[in-house]
């Protein structure tokens, strides 16, 4: 592993033994976490700053390229080294594993990580580091057998919280101007360092569904009572868990027992309006009482709001060669085939009963002029979502996300 070191004004700021230090709590750290991921660090640029900062030290995620991975270190950071070197190290390991973690993304050639912190894509990010925090403290959890302070049940409250506080600071800075704009990136910042308390109890959780390590309900008995294997294979997942799965079924997440994320969805659908300032006015007939009247099995109702909505019903013999030109063009993450899947299900249980209904439901899945744009950022198949759904309630089906 080769080490460039730059310091303000060309003045080194550390001692020669400090430096060589640190290089070796970077190789350790490395060779702790390394044979978890398929990707590899080479080449480490640290620079050295004179200001300060609320972090010690950071990975950055836009000056890091695939062969060389940059590192930012600040002033307080250099007085662990006489005072609590343990602290260093932990830091190294964190900020290496966010290297690692993005480099890993970078291989899948999926989003790594989304950087702008603009109105517009403020809640993307928020919800992207959410992932990208989990990442690095759970798997630091996992190596160095650390507990966590929280529970599942509080995690998910602090989140629900959390979302619709940025959900509501987005659209009151962005529309209302309630807020400045230097309100609006303070509550971000503030957002980001509490993320810290309980990403990795929700990531684990993500990921404890998936790899059937539902016997251990929180994270805590998992760190504690799980195998040296079964850690193995879950740090080895976290590292190839892809963001725009991540924040998908973040998006539309629902617990099997009581636990369940309520994202307000009257919000999460005027943040869409900033980003398709076409959006039609009548957005919350659409998303917010289909769901109502489905499961009231109120058919008539429904079909009468996705009239005004579906510009066009098509017949049959077009939604079905447009359903098949649609499966080719798939994309990779698990809505998009979900919602395919779905409309599958719904012409399986097309009759001369139903065939109105599901006709308005396909013809609004496929039409262009849809309320939230498709190509919207991981947003714009929530209102497909929506109406299948409803849809497939309505014949009597069983609901797949209530």
């Amino acid at each position: 592993m080769r080490f460039k070191h730059t310091f303000p004004s060309n003045t080194p700021w550390l001692h020669g033994s400090h430096m060589e230090q640190l290089e070796n709590l970077f190789i350790s750290n490395y060779q702790l976490i390394s044979h978890y991921s398929a990707a590899t660090i080479c080449e480490i640029e640290i620079e050295y700053h004179s200001e300060d900062s609320s972090k010690l030290a950071s990975f950055d995620v836009v000056k890091s390229t695939e062969s060389l991975h940059y590192f930012h270190i600040y002033p307080r950071f250099t007085a662990y080294f006489n005072e609590d070197v343990k602290r260093i190290e932990m830091i190294v390991l964190h900020e290496l594993i966010h290297a690692l973690d993005h480099a890993m993304l970078q291989k899948q050639h999926t989003l790594a990580q989304v950087e702008s912190i603009s109105t517009q894509h403020a809640f993307i990010h928020f919800l992207a580091t959410i992932r990208n925090e989990g990442v690095a403290v759970l798997v630091q959890k996992l190596v160095q057998n650390k507990a966590v302070s929280e529970t599942l049940e509080h995690s998910f409250l602090t989140l629900e919280n959390e979302i619709n506080t940025i959900l509501k600071s987005c659209i009151s800075n962005a529309i209302h101007q309630r807020i400045s704009w230097d309100e609006f990136q303070s509550i971000l910042r503030q957002l980001h360092q509490k993320v810290y308390n309980y990403a990795d109890v929700i990531l684990y959780n993500f990921l404890k569904e998936q790899l059937e390590f539902t016997q251990f309900e929180e994270l805590n008995d998992f760190i504690e009572h799980a195998s040296q294997e079964d850690k193995t294979k879950l740090i080895t997942q976290v590292f190839t868990m892809d963001v725009s799965e991540w924040i998908q079924q973040l998006i539309k997440m629902e617990q099997s027992n009581v636990i369940r994320l309520e994202i307000k969805l009257e919000l999460l659908v005027h943040l869409c309006s900033l980003l398709n300032p076409k959006i039609y006015k009548e957005h919350h007939t659409l998303l917010d009482d289909i769901p109502r009247y489905a499961y009231q099995n109120d058919r008539n109702r429904v079909i009468q709001i996705l009239n005004q909505f579906v510009q066009e019903k098509q017949d049959i013999t077009t939604l079905t060669k447009q359903l098949e030109k649609a499966k080719t063009q798939l994309l990779r993450d698990d809505l998009d085939v979900e919602i395919w899947h779905l409309c599958q299900q719904l012409l399986l249980h097309r009759n001369e009963h139903t065939k109105h209904l599901v006709d308005l439901a396909l013809s609004y899945y496929l039409s262009k002029h849809d309320i939230i744009h498709d190509e919207t950022l991981f947003l714009g198949k929530q209102d497909d979502w929506i109406v299948l759904e409803s849809t497939y309630i309505l014949l009597n089906l069983t609901p797949t996300n209530e």
